[in-house]
């Protein structure tokens, strides 16, 4: 097996260079070759390494340098968010362990333009409550040094690495399968014929799709992991919580067993989230049941409204 040897920057890590190593070697493993990072700032050392990643002050693919600290920085994205190490392996080496380039798209926006914001400098939101953050994959990278000794420092490295290599690999994952969820789902909503509450016979990612029809308000799916049922309210806006099409009854929410059926009538329903979007049946039939009481109890509801007014 063929070595290649990579240099990076000793010291601190952050999560702009471990992701990139950890897409490189993902990329070189399936090649065949075995991966030997070198940590160092050693200008000699960094010479003698096959390539150099967040370190060496420059940029060029020809010469498998991939820094963005050097005074001539790599040109921005077209949104104007800047590249760090990782977007530029990303950019030169995502697409070689993609299976499409709308693979290697959703993985860009999703975890390589965060971090590469972050790493340069750039917020990308604000927060809503003060004093409180969002907690990203850079704070988790650091969390991984501190909870290592000072002479641990390379273990520390290799277990951040091999965080990063199970996310990376995670959300391709996760991306491929959102694509092939929605051609299936789109296929089972004609099926189907648009209904109100769409029956999946096996979980595929049917968010995306079930949001252009607004039609379904809600989706029930078996648990991968058991044998029940899940029922789940749609919504338009996948971005932002509390925005779902319909509710379960407030008399089931919070719900569990004995008290929710109970409560519903329903002998086989299981559990109700407080927040009223969620609810698990043990059997299909008993969560097609659920959903059109829920559905019939939207309506009711809409009529007693109506009337009122």
């Amino acid at each position: 097996m063929k070595k290649v040897t990579i240099a990076t920057h000793d010291g601190i890590f952050h999560a702009d260079e471990v992701f990139a190593l950890a897409v490189l070697k993902l990329f070189f493993e399936q090649e065949g070759k075995e991966v030997e990072i070198t940590r160092t700032r050693d200008l000699e050392k960094i010479a003698l390494c096959d390539m150099a990643v967040d370190v060496g002050g420059e940029y060029s693919k020809a010469k498998n340098k991939f820094d963005h600290h050097q005074k001539q920085k790599p040109a921005s994205r077209k949104n104007g968010i800047p590249y760090a190490s990782f977007g530029l392996i990303w950019k030169h080496f995502g697409k070689k362990i993609t299976s499409s380039k709308k693979v290697w798209e959703a993985i860009e926006r999703k975890l390589v333009t965060p971090i590469d914001a972050l790493d340069n400098g750039v917020n990308l939101s604000t927060p809503i409550f003060k004093g409180i953050n969002e907690y990203t994959n850079a704070h988790i990278i650091s969390a991984i040094s501190s909870a290592y000794q000072e002479d641990q420092a390379r273990q520390a490295f290799i277990k951040a690495l091999e965080f990063a290599g199970l996310i990376v690999t995670g959300e391709i994952k996760k991306a491929e399968d959102k694509i092939e969820g929605e051609k299936i789902i789109t296929e089972v909503i004609v099926k189907q014929g648009k209904p109100e509450v769409l029956v999946l016979e096996k979980y595929v990612t049917w968010e995306v799709s079930v949001s252009r029809c607004q039609n379904i308000k809600l989706v029930i799916f078996p648990d991968n992991d058991s044998s029940r049922w899940c029922i789940q309210a749609a919504r338009d806006n996948l971005e932002v919580f509390g925005r779902d099409r319909i509710s379960f009854p407030k008399g089931w929410r919070g719900l569990s067993n004995g008290d929710l059926i109970t409560a519903s009538g329903i002998s086989d329903s299981i559990f109700c989230h407080t927040g009223g979007f969620f609810a698990v049946a043990k059997s299909k039939s008993a969560a097609i049941e659920m959903a059109e009481r829920v559905i019939a109890y939207q309506s009711e509801s809409g009529s007693l409204l109506n009337k009122k007014d």
